[in-house]
């Protein structure tokens, strides 16, 4: 829910359990009792021989510090036939934000100088999650 059909703001306090999930939400697709005709004996989800829910060939792991700062117009062209329009850009990217915090290390310059420029995005909601992730990833522990 909070990668895809949330339209505003992660609340802070669920944020470190998003994890590394930046979009979707395989383990609903995993269990849901409608997926399960399709599931092959193995367990393995499939239709036609094919797994289902998984990355496709060629995006299994993008680079999120790429892709925090992103543009519209290549959003459009990356993304013009992936359900990962459904969150649109500016859900993306704030899902984006909140996985570079919580996987990044301190320290990480490459990190910072992407957090900071994403959160010059004309985009609020980009520019909301990509202040607190680089407030996470600087910020001395304490």
């Amino acid at each position: 829910y909070l990668t895809i059909e949330l339209k505003g703001s992660i609340p802070e306090d669920l944020r470190p359990q998003i994890g590394e999930w930046v979009f979707g939400c395989d383990v609903c697709q995993q269990v849901c009792p409608w997926n399960q005709r399709f599931a092959d004996p193995s367990g393995e989800a499939s239709l036609a021989g094919e797994q289902l829910f998984s990355p496709r060939a060629g995006v299994p792991r993008p680079d999120l510090i790429d892709e925090i700062t992103i543009s519209p117009e290549e959003f459009n062209q990356k993304f013009k036939k992936s359900p990962i329009k459904r969150a649109k850009r500016r859900g993306y990217l704030r899902s984006a934000a909140v996985v570079i915090a919580n996987t990044t290390r301190k320290g990480d310059r490459r990190a910072e100088e992407a957090l900071q420029r994403a959160a010059l995005d004309p985009e609020p909601l980009i520019r909301e999650h990509a202040a607190w992730a680089f407030e996470k990833i600087t910020k001395p522990e304490q």
